[in-house]
């Protein structure tokens, strides 16, 4: 490349250094929300389980968990950082600690298997105080059919059975317009294969580290240069050389 380009590649790929906000909800409130549903009680609310259930149909039925996750926090933080609106996001993780299913309406033991990601719109829905011993008013297995149309794929992971473990998601369209807006962002787990059974902490675990996290990394957009900058830029750089030349004959 020649040094008038080089110099204006290097000015105009100038970025700051990367910022990484991790969210986790509360345990309280409505912004966040988080709870499973199961295909064998499905008129049933488990939004005060304490646990999230991804499995495949075995012999106690199939479960898919949502997670709501108030990105308010993670706006303002990257806006802080770079300007409103400077900014762009590099990378999204999902952070879930495995747990024990201890509970006899849950498939037994852990059994590892994919599980897949996907971003819905509909923010509106209730997590509910359902046990599977106490019953409550909240979402359940019928209502996610309604809730996830439209939904958007932001990928798959390999669950391993246990320990906290984090895994790299690919950003929707819908998610990062919730991100970018300071919005709420619904996620919906389901089995991704005929093997695997999940169980992870929910939002009301009382270790705040093992509750389910989203760590979200941005760094500042590439500054764009003044034409008229860039060009005496390479105008300058291109008489140097001339002159060099010149002197050289």
């Amino acid at each position: 490349m020649a040094p008038a380009l080089l110099l204006v590649a290097l000015f105009t790929s100038s970025l700051h250094a990367a910022t990484t906000i991790t969210i986790r909800p509360d345990s309280t409130g409505t912004a966040n929300g988080d709870a499973f549903v199961s295909s064998s009680n499905a008129t049933n609310n488990y939004g005060g389980a304490g646990a999230l259930a991804v499995t495949t149909s075995l012999s106690k039925g199939a479960f898919d968990s949502l997670i709501r996750m108030d990105l308010a926090s993670a706006k303002t933080g990257f806006d802080t950082a770079y300007g409103v609106g400077q900014w762009t996001i590099t990378s999204v993780l999902i952070e879930l600690t495995s747990g024990t299913p201890n509970n006899a309406i849950f498939n037994s033991p852990n059994t590892a298997g994919q599980v897949n990601v996907l971003w819905f719109g509909t923010d509106a829905w209730t997590e509910g105080a359902g046990t599977p011993t106490a019953a409550g008013t909240g979402v359940t297995w019928n209502d996610v059919g309604a809730l996830t149309t439209g939904a958007q794929s932001m990928g798959n992971f390999a669950y391993n059975t246990s320990g906290t473990q984090q895994y790299t998601l690919n950003p929707s369209a819908g998610f990062l317009t919730d991100l970018l807006n300071g919005n709420q962002a619904s996620l919906w787990l389901t089995p991704g294969d005929s093997t695997v059974s999940a169980l992870f902490n929910a939002r009301s675990f009382g270790t705040v580290a093992n509750r389910p996290g989203l760590i979200i990394t941005a760094s500042a957009l590439a500054p764009v240069p003044e034409p008229s900058r860039a060009l005496l830029l390479m105008l300058g750089m291109s008489a140097c050389l001339l002159r060099r030349r010149k002197l050289q004959l």
